[in-house]
């Protein structure tokens, strides 16, 4: 066998079970601090993409709460004008329980309900698909 083929280093290695030992552990205490430092940044990245949907969150509540006060003032408006016309219609705006504007036509003076958007029959399909999806969800888990 030839000397000059051996590389000290690959010498070194076989002759020394010890320093590849040393040279393992090194490099899993390398690729610990490695695995701390992205664990931090992936916290930290969650952190901040938490703050953000909260951010957004509050931006869509404000927003939903002007607007929803500007079709309170356009019904009022509405509702005026009706009255100007000597007519027994009138206009109303409201929430449901899920956070939809409800949209009413009506007769003033019997109170009935001449159109509303979305129609009831709507909002009773909406509901049983979001109970009849809870249930798909409940079934699989």
């Amino acid at each position: 066998m030839n000397i000059n083929t051996i590389r000290s280093s690959d010498s070194m290695d076989a002759l020394s079970p010890m320093r590849t030992t040393l040279k393992t552990q090194e490099n899993k205490n390398d690729n610990a601090h490695l695995n701390e430092s992205d664990q931090m940044s992936a916290n930290k990245k969650k952190n901040l993409d938490n703050e953000t949907l909260l951010k957004k969150e509050d931006e869509k509540k404000e927003k939903s709460t002007s607007s929803m006060e500007e079709l309170k003032n356009m019904v009022t408006e509405l509702n005026d004008y009706m009255d100007n016309l000597k007519t027994s219609l009138g206009f109303s705006v409201s929430k449901d329980p899920d956070n939809q504007v409800i949209f009413q036509i009506r007769n003033r003076e019997t109170n009935e309900v001449i159109k509303q958007i979305p129609a009831e029959e709507i909002q009773t399909i909406k509901k049983k698909m979001t109970e009849l999806t809870g249930m798909l969800l409940d079934q699989r888990a």
